[in-house]
This record gives C-alpha cells, sequence and structure tokens, in this order.
C-alpha cells in the first residue's frame, strides 16, 4: 500500500486498510510474529496474539498494550555486570556561549574509550535491549523492553532506577513500534514529556536521542503494513521529527540511522528485516556511539 501523505503525518493520522480481527498472521525465519489488527501491525516478538483497539483515520488516543518479551539472544555468554570504571574520553565541547546548534545530528569526533558506555543510562525498546544482550553496555544501565512504544515507557521504566546509575549520558530511542500506525503528533508529544522528567530528575546528564534505525528492502516490499510493511520514507520523515524536537527541547540527536544504511537507504544486516543484526551493533553501532559525544 502507499505510504501516508504529507497531511497525514502532520496531523497524527494513521493507517486504517486492510482491518481485521487481531490474530497471528506470519511468522518469519527469525521467530518473530507479527499481528494484524483494527491498528495496523505490531512486532510481537514470537508471543501469543494480542488485543487491538479500533482505530480510525483520526489522531490516536490510546496505543496498544506491549506482549511481554525477552532481551534479544546473545552470542555466547551473557556478560555480568560489573562496577564501571573511570571514564577518561575527551569528546567535542560545546561553545563557551552555549550556541550549540541543536538542530543539527551530533558531529564526528575522536573515538572514546570504550567505557564511555559505562557513563550512560540507554532507554527504549528492542532495539536498546541489544545494548546489553550483545554486550555493548551494563545491564544494570539499559531500561528497555522488547515490543514497548513511547506510550509505555512508565509502564516498564522506572526512572528513578535510571537516575540510581548517576548517568551522565542518556541515550533514548522509540518509534520502531509504532512509525507506520501510530499518531507521530502523540509520540512526540510522549517523548517531550519524557525528555523534562528525565531533566528534572538527572539535571547534569546529557540527553541524547536516537534516531530510529531503517528497514530492509525485503521489509519494503511486503504487501501491507498488516504484514509488516515498513517503509523508509516513513522513517526518515519520523527521524526529522525527532531532529526538530530535538532542536526545540535542547536535547542531543544521534543519527545512528546514517551509520546502518546501505547506497539504497535500507538497513545493511537484518534477520528479520527490522532488527540490527549482532555484526551492525559490534561494528557501527558501537562506532557511530564511541565517534559522536558532546561533552
Amino acid at each position: 500500500m502507499a505510504a501516508q501523505n504529507s497531511d497525514e503525518k502532520k496531523s497524527g493520522a494513521v493507517h486504517n486498510e486492510n482491518r481485521v480481527s487481531a490474530e497471528i498472521q506470519t511468522q518469519d525465519s527469525s521467530n518473530v510474529f507479527y499481528l494484524k489488527g483494527n491498528n495496523g501491525l505490531m512486532l510481537s516478538d514470537g508471543l501469543p496474539a494480542v488485543t487491538v483497539p479500533v482505530i480510525e483515520t483520526t489522531p490516536v488516543k490510546t496505543e496498544t498494550q506491549p506482549p511481554m518479551t525477552e532481551p534479544p539472544a546473545t552470542q555466547g555468554t551473557q556478560a555480568q555486570t560489573a562496577s564501571p570504571p573511570q571514564v577518561t574520553t575527551q569528546p567535542v565541547q560545546p561553545p563557551a556561549d552555549s550556541g550549540y546548534d541543536f538542530n543539527s545530528p551530533v558531529p564526528e569526533c575522536e573515538r572514546a574509550n570504550d567505557d564511555y558506555f559505562a557513563s550512560c543510562a540507554f532507554i527504549g525498546d528492542s532495539h536498546i535491549n541489544a545494548f546489553k544482550g550483545y554486550s555493548l553496555a551494563p545491564e544494570d544501565r539499559v531500561f528497555a523492553k522488547n515490543g514497548m512504544n513511547i506510550s509505555q515507557v512508565y509502564d516498564y521504566v522506572d526512572l528513578d532506577a535510571v537516575s540510581s546509575v548517576s548517568p551522565s549520558n542518556i541515550y533514548i530511542m522509540f518509534g520502531t513500534n509504532g512509525v507506520m500506525w501510530m499518531s507521530w503528533d502523540s509520540m512526540i508529544t510522549q517523548y517531550r514529556e519524557l525528555i523534562n522528567k528525565l531533566k528534572e530528575k538527572n539535571p547534569n546528564a546529557k540527553i541524547y536521542i536516537l534516531s530510529i534505525p531503517p528497514v530492509t528492502a525485503d521489509r519494503e516490499n511486503m504487501a501491507d503494513i498488516a504484514s509488516g510493511k515498513m517503509l523508509n520514507s516513513d522513517i526518515n520523515d519520523y527521524n526529522n521529527r525527532l531532529l526538530g524536537m530535538a532542536g526545540e527541547e535542547k536535547v542531543y540527536f544521534a543519527d545512528l540511522n546514517s551509520a546502518v544504511k546501505n547506497d539504497q537507504g535500507c538497513l545493511i544486516s537484518s534477520s528479520d528485516g527490522v532488527h540490527m543484526s549482532a555484526d551492525l551493533y559490534s561494528n557501527q553501532v558501537k562506532t557511530y556511539i564511541l565517534t559522536h559525544i558532546v561533552k
């Protein structure tokens, strides 16, 4: 089916085609189930079907409850949590007059040491959960739930627990679960609320908004949203909305999307067309984070 037009995106209208009773519709080689329902598609990470509310072509007021899922499969044994080492990085310093350009993505800097991850907290969905699943970040610094969208963050993330690790840097990624069927206006509003709560609880922390990754060409070529179709054009437009929000809220925008896509604008490597591969996390994702830091 065709992507939403620009008027629909600005108003937060959502897709309403191919509406059917919610049930498990398909299962791909990665054992990820997709749900058809009155509000489109939801990744369920292989769990039973959920009830989906009726959604008309108006801004979404209530979002779908996520399935309870486990962290992504690890390569070998899960890394044990250790006491954070002393961080000794020297990244880019914004101008002393606070003239940093928040309306542009964080520029590249000299690569920081790997122990930078121990100074951070990471909040988000399965993309973020993989930071501990693939041992990029200490387990106690990852606050994520597979299948979660921005409207459910307070159901699964304790903001006091985030503050308890005294993060110098907080990274947030939300959008893959919802970009094709939720109201963008609603998502951005809830994103702003989360940012402001984190600022209140962590006044000295730097907050980074991560752009959501692209999908593969196979995922773009699926028949419709209910069967798993996602469009990189919509993902790009949504990421631009995040950049605008970051500029207004004076937080940093880290364009991870640009580091994990090929010349055609599609995700480089994935087992299901949506989630980044272990190799991408070990190389492109890790490298991007460590070379795009603001101090």
